[in-house]
């Protein structure tokens, strides 16, 4: 199983030199059968940062609009959010001494 975070999607759906390297790894999982992850906001994180990269003028808007097509093409598992899993999320940043 792997959980993936926002950043990692950035990277493999926005056209750039590391953009490949990062798609492979999905690609990799997928191939192995391995199980991809990511909590609920996953999606409004990855589509912000999409955004920013455009507002900025790092990307074009249908350079956006393309990434937005790679990301979800990237079949990720989105794992709902609920009061178990935020209690567990909060026991593992403890055991790891995460702020």
């Amino acid at each position: 199983m792997i959980v993936v975070d926002a950043n990692m999607a950035v990277r493999a759906a926005i056209h750039g030199e590391s953009s490949s390297a990062y798609l492979g790894r999905f690609e990799r999982w997928h191939e192995e059968g391995t199980p991809v992850y990511a909590p609920a906001f996953w999606e409004a994180e990855v589509i912000s940062a999409i955004r920013q990269y455009a507002y900025r003028k790092e990307i074009t808007s249908p350079e956006a609009h393309e990434a937005v097509d790679v990301f979800f093409d990237l079949r990720v598992e989105v794992v709902p959010l609920d009061k178990d899993l935020c209690q567990r999320a909060l026991d593992w940043a403890e055991a790891i001494n995460h702020s």
